[in-house]
């Protein structure tokens, strides 16, 4: 007996698969959370850059943190570190998302930053889409960096925490 790989272009039933993988990475993710991070001393071990999170029908992955020295002209602030995250955001929705990069709070040392009004994306994602995106934030002490994603349009509780080593914002 032979089997003839089908592409996913191809599967009739790819829509459900994905659903499903999106459902199983949700409720690993929720077991996780449940159980603590058994790899960790304080059970609060986060995902930093490159790893991706589920929140709801999006996958959130934070590509590059990085310093700019870029400023906005019509913002009095002049803060002396500005930070851009660089982001994958993708659509498992069967409809269309906003996202925004104002869905990023960013910690230091447990004390909200702001956003920082340079370009930051924002718009709709397409069912089944994915996207590359920036949002801009106020970098404020040299702590521990913490950065939280969850969509302004979502009201659930769920959310990604990424946890940034200073080293790696370059």
């Amino acid at each position: 007996m032979s089997f003839t790989p089908i592409n996913a272009e191809e599967n009739p039933n790819q829509k459900r698969i994905d659903e499903i993988e999106s459902q199983i990475k949700v409720l690993q993710s929720e077991l996780k959370e449940l159980k603590g991070d058994e790899n960790s001393e304080d059970g609060n071990d986060a995902p930093g850059l490159g790893e991706t999170q589920t929140v709801d029908a999006y996958e959130i992955t934070i590509n590059e943190v990085s310093f700019t020295d870029e400023r906005n002209n019509f913002d009095d602030s002049d803060p002396d570190n500005v930070i851009r995250i660089d982001y994958t955001i993708k659509n498992n929705a069967d409809e269309d998302v906003s996202y925004s990069g104002n869905d990023f709070k960013v910690y230091v040392d447990g004390k909200e930053t702001s956003i920082y009004p340079n370009d930051n994306s924002v718009g709709a994602l397409s069912a089944g889409r994915s996207l590359d995106g920036v949002a801009h934030h106020v970098l404020e002490g040299d702590g521990e960096v913490e950065i939280d994603w969850s969509p302004l349009s979502y009201f659930g509780k769920e959310k990604a925490i990424f946890k940034i080593d200073r080293a790696d914002i370059q």
